[in-house]
């Protein structure tokens, strides 16, 4: 389990699309557009320039889309994507679990 925030992703998404393009020359352009945003890139930059909400936090359970989150070592059975739970969520879990249960 992890805090995760955007601009962890964005660092993240500028490191994991830098090894991936190692693989694949089809791309050398975006990989430098990335690689020039520097060490700390603003979410929003790279989001521009990958096209999607790459740096989303989006939680798991409700679908918001949040500044932060808990990322659980877990993956979702649909996309294999890291479960992620939002504060409201995570708030549900700890009342569920203080109850037993019992707001199941």
């Amino acid at each position: 389990m992890r805090y995760v925030n955007r601009r962890i992703y964005a660092n993240e998404a500028v490191k994991w699309f830098d090894q991936f393009t190692r693989l694949e020359s089809w791309n050398r352009d975006r990989q430098q557009r990335l690689r020039d945003l520097g060490p700390e890139p603003k979410p929003e930059d790279v989001d521009k320039i990958m096209g999607v909400l790459w740096t989303s936090v989006q939680c798991s359970e409700c679908g918001t889309h949040v500044e932060q989150g808990i990322e659980l070592e877990t993956c979702d059975w649909e996309g294999g994507n890291p479960v992620v739970l939002c504060g409201a969520c995570v708030d549900k879990v700890l009342n569920t679990l203080d109850a037993g249960g019992a707001n199941e």
